[in-house]
């Protein structure tokens, strides 16, 4: 039996008011809902029980954990989520044993959502309230306002086109860049050190 499979049948054990069908549907929308693409429908079972209250990671049907051999997992929860120290369902630094603290919010720092305690997103930096990269207040993820955001914006486009114009000055010719006529070494009138010499040497030759 897959580990997915298993997962689910430990949900519909302990909730006889879900279905195999109604799992399916929630881990779809879970993924939906979280819009990360790299969401797993292992995530997604873990989000649907943290829901229900459920919690079976690594414990088999006799409540034996499959890693420490023990009624508690390797954070020290028991299969009914209460932490073997703190005899409650939150371990000393205030977890749960899905990784949320009382409100809400994983070790990361974001919800169930993906978004931080101040509102923005993780990934998109989106704001929950306002769907800009600005909250309330005007200002955005690094707490700056549009005006200074711009500011930087700009400040680093500079910073690469300086840095591109530099590049290129290596690159080419420095008459180039000062603006100096390049010789032409076709021109047989220059004088020593140029085809010139060699002009005269096939006259001399020729006679």
């Amino acid at each position: 039996m897959s580990k997915i499979q298993n997962m689910i049948d430990q949900l519909l054990e302990q909730k006889s008011e879900l279905t195999r069908e109604i799992i399916e549907q929630k881990i779809v929308e879970k993924k939906e809902k979280i819009s990360l693409e790299y969401l797993t429908d292992e995530g997604a079972l873990f989000l649907i029980a943290f829901d229900y209250g459920v919690t079976f990671h690594g414990f088999g049907k006799d409540g034996i954990h499959e890693v420490t051999g023990t009624k508690f997992d390797e954070g020290g929860f028991g299969r009914d989520g209460i932490h073997e120290v703190t005899g409650t369902k939150f371990d000393e630094d205030g977890f749960d044993k899905a990784g949320y603290n009382k409100e809400g919010f994983l070790r990361e720092g974001y919800d169930v959502d993906g978004n931080y305690e101040n509102g923005f997103h993780w990934v998109s930096g989106i704001h929950k309230i306002t769907g800009t990269v600005f909250d309330e207040n005007g200002k955005d993820n690094q707490n700056r306002s549009k005006k200074e955001r711009d500011a930087e914006k700009e400040e680093e486009d500079r910073e690469a086109n300086d840095k591109y114009m530099f590049e290129l000055d290596e690159l080419l010719d420095p008459h180039d860049m000062r603006g100096e006529e390049k010789p032409d070494p076709y021109d047989y009138n220059l004088g020593e050190g140029t085809n010139a010499e060699f002009a005269n040497k096939d006259e001399e030759a020729s006679k």
